[in-house]
């Protein structure tokens, strides 16, 4: 009985999860190059800095994907500064702002 109270908001948050996957964001931008984890979850960029590879693995990603790197589901990464409007567009002010 007790299992039932834990599954059932579980199979809600899994839910909510697929839901704004495919709807929302970043998730629905298939034209962004990284690694295809990165698409799906946060952890592997929280992975990478955690095990000290950071710096090196994103480097290694911008020479195999070029200049602008999916690195986690709102994430990018941009090495060029000429492409930052091309992500973000700076003529609507704070429109890069997460809405929760």
């Amino acid at each position: 009985m007790y299992t039932t109270y834990l599954l059932v908001p579980f199979v809600l948050a899994i839910c909510v999860y697929f839901s704004n996957m495919f709807t929302t964001g970043l998730y629905t931008s298939d034209g962004i190059p990284g690694p295809s984890i990165a698409r799906w979850t946060k952890f592997y960029r929280v992975w990478l800095f955690t095990t000290g590879r950071g710096p090196l693995k994103y480097a290694q990603l911008h020479q195999h994907y070029g200049p602008i790197v999916r690195m986690g589901p709102n994430y990018v990464s941009i090495t060029k500064a000429g492409l930052i409007p091309v992500v973000y567009d700076t003529r609507q002010k704070f429109r890069k702002v997460r809405v929760s």
